[in-house]
């Protein structure tokens, strides 16, 4: 899947920071954002971008 963040790496391995679950994901941009609720790890919000 393409956006524009990029093209999506993999998975982190890392617990997000606002859920607790294992679904952090990795984009070619380097942002990292938790597949289950959108929450960017780096910037700490939400991150809806991939859904615009």
């Amino acid at each position: 899947m393409a956006t524009e963040k990029g093209k999506l790496i993999g998975y982190t391995d890392e617990e997000c920071k606002n859920c607790g679950r294992l679904r952090v994901e990795l984009w070619e941009n380097g942002d990292k954002v938790c597949e289950k609720c959108n929450w960017n790890q780096d910037r700490g919000e939400y991150d809806f971008a991939m859904y615009k």
